[in-house]
């Protein structure tokens, strides 16, 4: 099983279409797959895993919810991007 996440940023290194043009070829695979996302996306990660239906998990989800990010705040996140 594959576990991934997809969350669109304010600040990223690529356009959103970009990263939907990775996405479409990586959700492709016939591996088993459990992805983390927020609600909005849960349609277009299904439609790119339309071929796997019955092994593909959508958790939804937001950034705020990860431990890590509760436990270190955005301060420290955002000074790690920076570097």
């Amino acid at each position: 099983t594959v576990v991934t996440a997809y969350f669109t940023l304010d600040r990223s290194k690529h356009a959103t279409k970009d990263y939907l043009k990775w996405m479409s070829n990586f959700l492709s695979m016939q591996e088993a797959m459990v992805i983390f996302a927020t609600p909005d996306m849960g349609e277009t990660i299904m439609s790119f895993r339309e071929h796997a239906l019955n092994r593909t998990l959508v958790v939804n989800t937001t950034l705020e919810d990860f431990l890590m990010v509760k436990k270190y705040g955005w301060d420290f996140w955002g000074k790690q991007w920076a570097k």
